[in-house]
């Protein structure tokens, strides 16, 4: 009866040596996997900071280095329409949708 019982366990242990030699080779398969797709990642990273970068300079021009000292900003229409009196907001070159907008936050 020792006999069988030691047989038996030692089949299982060669069965779980497999098993577990098999998840290892899983495992090794799927960290080169990650690292593969970390790269893909990094790589596609860098294409669409690219991209952002070409679509900004075709709509905002290249960017310019800005002297803050001497630089003023100018106010945006919306900024003076929004101190300027009701009657006058149709001179400011706004939709009448615009108009009731501005009305009710001036409010």
């Amino acid at each position: 009866r020792q006999k069988l019982d030691i047989e038996t366990l030692t089949r299982n242990l060669a069965q779980k040596e497999e098993e577990l030699s098999g998840c290892q080779a899983d495992l090794q398969g799927t960290k080169s996997t990650l690292r593969e797709c970390q790269e893909k990642l990094k790589s596609n990273e860098n294409v669409i900071s690219w991209l952002n970068r070409q679509i900004n300079d075709q709509y905002l021009g290249p960017p310019k280095q800005l002297d803050f000292k001497s630089t003023s900003f100018p106010r945006t229409d919306r900024a003076l329409a929004a101190r300027a009196p009701l009657g006058s907001l149709q001179h400011a070159g706004l939709e009448p949708d615009a108009m009731k907008i501005l009305s009710h936050q001036s409010r």
